[in-house]
């Protein structure tokens, strides 16, 4: 089985950051890193029917964010993304799989996360 997310940023940067922050959640309980701001470096530590390991997000500056992706789902978990704005992304990934498919380099990609077990 797979589960299956949408990211669009046609109604600006701040609603997509919300479409992502409830994906983060369905898939992993949020907690705090020591000395945090309340919009500030967060960890999704993933639950347990979705798979293990964390995401951890820290904001750099102002829509500058890193993300990290640490984690191995039992499934796919596939993102749809359609990012018509000005949007720039760079994923790299060290071990494992993810599959990166492009419906239109400028518009919309397909992205599965995650070795299966």
């Amino acid at each position: 089985m797979e589960h299956k997310f949408y990211i669009n940023s046609r109604h600006g940067y701040a609603v997509m950051l919300e479409q992502y922050k409830a994906m983060h959640e369905q898939i992993g309980n949020a907690r705090f890193l020591p000395n945090h701001d309340m919009k500030k470096d967060i960890v999704y530590d993933i639950k347990p029917e979705f798979g293990k390991g964390t995401i951890q997000i820290y904001n750099l500056l102002g829509n500058v964010m890193l993300l990290i992706y640490d984690f191995v789902f039992y499934e796919d978990i596939v993102t749809v993304f359609d990012l018509t704005d000005n949007y720039f992304e760079i994923e790299y990934c060290i071990d494992g799989r993810m599959y990166i498919e492009a419906e239109s380099i400028w518009s919309k990609k397909i992205v599965r996360f995650g070795c299966l077990l």
